[in-house]
């Protein structure tokens, strides 16, 4: 980063506080037109000094990356089951 400092707006902070690391770095990266690289390092650095955001955003990226539900497994496997049987019936 050097010693430009990267300023982090308020639409990459709600990004972060909803889970979301990716826009927060897309939105750094479009406003501030700096490297991803760069933009990565800064939304990191930003996490690490406001230690609020970082519990929200740890806290949010866990609730929205959870494993897939069983019922979604199950369905997946029929599904597989079903198009693995047409496949041999031809």
């Amino acid at each position: 980063m050097g010693d430009r400092v990267i300023h982090i707006s308020d639409p990459a902070v709600a990004a972060l506080k909803a889970g979301n690391k990716v826009a927060a770095v897309k939105i750094t990266r479009e406003t501030q037109r700096v490297s991803l690289r760069e933009a990565l390092d800064a939304v990191d650095d930003y996490l690490v000094s406001n230690p609020d955001v970082r519990d929200m955003f740890l806290r949010m990226h866990k609730e929205t990356n959870r494993p897939l539900s069983l019922a979604w497994r199950i369905g997946m496997i029929l599904l597989l089951a079903g198009l693995i049987a047409e496949y041999r019936a031809r």
